[in-house]
Order: structure tokens, then sequence, then C-alpha cells
């Protein structure tokens, strides 16, 4: 569904919602400050909120640092597709 260049995305979602979706598929904290899952290490990286006028937004790398590609890919889909909204 989607085409990743690098196995990262650049993330709206508040930190504390991610660490929800880590325990909810079963992802584990490891002790280099990264997640583990399915195989893959997956790193999530706070990088400056966006603000716009009366808005601040969260802005997150979700990276995979080692693991299969494809499970990678499907990982990051799935991240995507978890978090889309229709707006209702």
């Amino acid at each position: 569904m989607f085409t990743y260049s690098k196995l990262s995305i650049d993330s709206g979602i508040p930190l504390q919602e991610i660490d929800e979706y880590f325990a909810t598929i079963g992802g584990k904290p490891s002790s280099y400050g990264t997640y583990l899952f399915a195989g893959l290490e997956i790193k999530v990286t706070p990088e400056a909120n966006l603000l716009s006028a009366s808005l601040i937004l969260p802005r997150n790398k979700v990276e995979v640092l080692e693991g299969e590609r494809i499970v990678a890919e499907e990982f990051l889909t799935n991240f995507r597709l978890h978090f889309m909204s229709a707006g209702g």
C-alpha cells in the first residue's frame, strides 16, 4: 500500500499514544531506548513540535533500525493505518 525509500516515517502522534500502541501489539521496550517487535528493532525519536497559530502538534520519527525489510514495511503500514482518521 505504501512505499518507503527509508524504513522510517514522520508521525504526528503523541508519544503516549505510540507507547500504548506498542503495548497493544506486543512490542517490548528495550534497554537501548527502542522497541522490539516481530524481529524488528524500532526507535521513536521526538522531534521539535510543529507550531501553528494556536496549535502545538507533536512530531516524532518512527524508524526501523534492524529487521527484515518486508516485515518493517508491514509494520510501518500497519502503524499508519492504525492512526488514520476519516474525521469522525
